[in-house]
Order: C-alpha cells, then structure tokens, then sequence
C-alpha cells in the first residue's frame, strides 16, 4: 500500500546518504521501473471454503497463503479495474522444480494437482454466482 516513488526516495537516502559507506567507497542507487504493490483483500467466505477444500482434496493438507514484499504489476491492475472481483494469484513450486534455474521443471504431478484445485475453485464459483 506504500507509494512506490516514496519508498524508493526513502531507500535511495539510506543507501546514498545515512549509510556512510567505508573505505572512501561512494554510493549510487538507481532503480529501475517503479510500480505500486498488491495487497489482496480478505477471501469472501465460500472462496475461502473452497481452496481450503479443493486443497485437501488435491494436495492432502489445507491451504497456505503467503505474504511477500514484490509485487506483480499484472494484480494491481486487475484489482483496481475489477475491486469486487477475488483474485487469487497461484504460484507452483513442485518437488525439485528449481524456479528459474538453469535445470528448472515441472512436476506434473503438482501441476495435475493445481490444475484440479482450480477447476473445483470454478465449479464451486459457478455454484456461488
């Protein structure tokens, strides 16, 4: 929820003039493009129910969810052009998949899994419309 061009303004003074650096050594930070972050809103009460249930349908524990400080430009915009919508953003990480590593895979079995969740996420949608 934090301005972006605050937050890099607030990091760039840290970096170039709180922190005196040792050695004589000068600091330049520079950023790249700037964009707002995503904070999703609370799960209406069947979409809950129904991750949590598809979840241990598919993958035998309930469902996590997980906070992290990036953003995903992509989500900000959907929200902001849709805010009554539940938008659920999914990542998959399967045994040994590597992300983004030059051996990087996919688990097909987790795929399978993810695949299944959503598609019982958007029967229980069609039941809830």
């Amino acid at each position: 929820t934090l301005n972006p061009a605050l937050a890099f303004a607030a990091i760039k003074n840290k970096f170039e003039v709180e922190i005196v650096p040792p050695n004589g050594a000068r600091v330049l930070f520079e950023g790249g493009t700037l964009a707002e972050g995503w904070n999703a809103k609370p799960l209406a009460p069947w979409l809950e129910k129904s991750i949590d249930a598809a979840s241990i349908a598919y993958f035998g524990n309930p469902m996590a969810a997980m906070g992290e400080g990036g953003c995903i430009p992509l989500m900000t915009l959907l929200g902001k052009t849709f805010p009554q919508a539940q938008l659920i953003a999914t990542g998959l990480l399967g045994p040994n998949s590597n992300a983004h590593g030059p051996d990087e895979n996919l688990n097909l079995r987790a795929a399978e899994s993810m695949t299944a969740c959503l598609a019982q996420i958007l029967a229980d949608h069609a039941n809830n419309a």
